[in-house]
């Protein structure tokens, strides 16, 4: 196994693990449960904190893949750049949930304003995160999937295409 390989396996467990957290999250506020909202809370923190490993090991990744026929070093870069926001937006929520266990904890009977405050300020992170979550998969993904390449060129904007590099481009009529 490569840091590569090591990299494909972490990473689709923050995105595949938050979202369905949050779910988990919503509901249990939804039913009023306490031991579910505790639950969800603790899920919600592992699921979130899952990102750092994935993180981690994308620079290893990138040293197995970067001189690969086809790969276009701004996407990496790009991938990168995303995934340093969605890695810190997790560990974020992941505090924030861990936070609301303590004040769920703390708590007796019906929830306080900082005991609100809390379940909303985690689901507004959760929320940052799962996109950020989200664009950092579809960055990673063009990298080497080829078949999603082509939709993801078409969908920027001029001058940005995934293999422009800050502007820097090469013109034959200078």
């Amino acid at each position: 196994m490569n840091g590569a390989h090591l990299h494909l396996i972490l990473n689709h467990i923050p995105v595949i693990a938050l979202p369905l957290a949050l779910v988990f999250f919503v509901h249990s506020l939804r039913k009023g449960n306490e031991s579910s909202r505790r639950m969800a809370l603790s899920v919600l923190a592992i699921a979130a904190f899952s990102a750092l490993p994935a993180f981690l090991t994308g620079e290893p990744a990138e040293e197995v893949v970067e001189h690969l026929p086809g790969v276009v070093e701004s996407m990496i870069h790009a991938h990168e750049e995303a995934g340093e926001v969605a890695m810190v937006l997790s560990m974020i929520t992941g505090v924030l949930a861990l936070g609301g266990l303590f004040l769920e904890r703390l708590s007796s009977g019906s929830p306080g304003p900082r005991l609100r405050l809390s379940r909303i300020a985690v689901v507004a992170s959760s929320l940052m995160a799962v996109a950020a979550l989200g664009i950092t998969a579809s960055r990673g993904g063009v990298i080497r999937h080829t078949e999603i390449r082509a939709a993801a060129e078409a969908a920027s904007t001029p001058g940005d295409a995934p293999g422009d590099v800050g502007g820097d481009h090469d013109h034959d009529d200078d």
